[in-house]
């Protein structure tokens, strides 16, 4: 159960060793020219089949080996193998349907800054991130493996909590647009017995209670006791 995060981690940490140590971003921002590690799914708003895959264009997947987005599904979540053979029974449509989700700073940023998004305040928080960002017009964030304070207790890649799975409506902040884990608001999933999957940024998998996803030890990488 915990070979498709480990394969995660192998895949983040042999990129790390070809791009300088540098996290890629979690979130696909076209505008800025920027490739995520994985990209949503452009699925309509509406009716019709489903556009072009773009989590495949992810800048991970070719670490992944004969992995592939299979690494981003977990074996057990049988409400995913639901949605995916009927996607359209689902509401509101899930833009990207996989179970884990890399650490990032965006939402945290948006949410603490008091002088907008932008300004060196803003810029600042994005330090308090896994993943790297382009989300600023003055330009993008380079975040490190080197600036994470204890790795083996911060999260690099969440088991999130599912919109269609039970006590979603008590957490609103959950996956459905995006590759990327917006902590500390959005949360992990109940799925093994009330227990998530997550990776560490030091390579190794623990499973964990939601509440170690809201505790501020192992969400913020830059956080040092």
């Amino acid at each position: 159960m915990h070979e498709n995060l480990r394969e995660l981690g192998i895949a983040t940490h042999n990129y790390l060793t070809d791009f300088d140590d540098v996290f890629s971003t979690a979130e696909a921002q076209f505008q800025y020219g920027n490739v995520a590690a994985f990209n949503c799914v452009e699925w309509p708003e509406l009716y019709g089949p489903p556009a072009r895959d773009l989590v495949t264009d992810g800048v991970l997947i070719p670490y992944l080996g004969g992995c592939k987005t299979h690494c981003l599904t977990c074996p057990s979540d049988t409400l995913m193998r639901k949605f995916l053979a009927n996607p359209k029974s689902f509401t509101p449509q899930v833009r990207f349907y996989f179970d884990y989700q890399f650490s990032s700073p965006i939402a945290f940023a948006a949410r603490a800054s008091k002088s907008g998004q932008g300004t060196p305040e803003y810029r600042s928080l994005l330090r308090h991130g896994m993943a790297s960002t382009a989300e600023t017009p003055g330009g993008g964030i380079k975040n490190r493996m080197a600036g994470v304070h204890q790795p083996g207790a911060k999260i690099m890649f969440a088991e999130y909590l599912l919109l269609y799975e039970p006590a979603t409506k008590d957490y609103p902040w959950t996956g459905i647009d995006s590759s990327a884990w917006w902590w500390p608001y959005g949360k992990l999933t109940r799925r093994h017995n009330g227990k998530a999957n997550v990776l560490l940024a030091d390579g190794h998998v623990e499973t964990v209670r939601p509440a170690f996803g809201e505790a501020v030890q192992h969400y913020d990488p830059i956080y040092d006791e």
